[in-house]
């Protein structure tokens, strides 16, 4: 677990990581590198059908990133109004 570092090169087998504290920079040796980013919700399915389809119903990521139960309560939800 490394903090107040960021991941300035991927290499395919590691990483080059550089600690913002003392300004070294180390190699990690890793098998796959996986992002954490900032979520946003994926929406591109709903803007490409709008005008398409007689109606569009957003629910879950779609419409803003959240946990999955909430996406459950908007699909149950969706359900039994339509």
């Amino acid at each position: 677990f490394m903090v107040e570092c960021a991941i300035t090169e991927w290499h395919g087998d590691g990483a080059s990581v550089l600690s913002f504290l003392s300004g070294e920079t180390i190699g990690i040796d890793a098998d796959a590198l996986v992002l954490a980013m900032t979520n946003m919700a994926d929406d591109g399915l709903s803007l490409a059908l709008e005008g398409r389809v007689a109606e569009v119903h957003a629910i879950g990521d779609g419409v803003a990133p959240r946990q999955a139960p909430y996406a459950f309560y908007e699909g149950r939800k969706l359900g039994r109004e339509l």
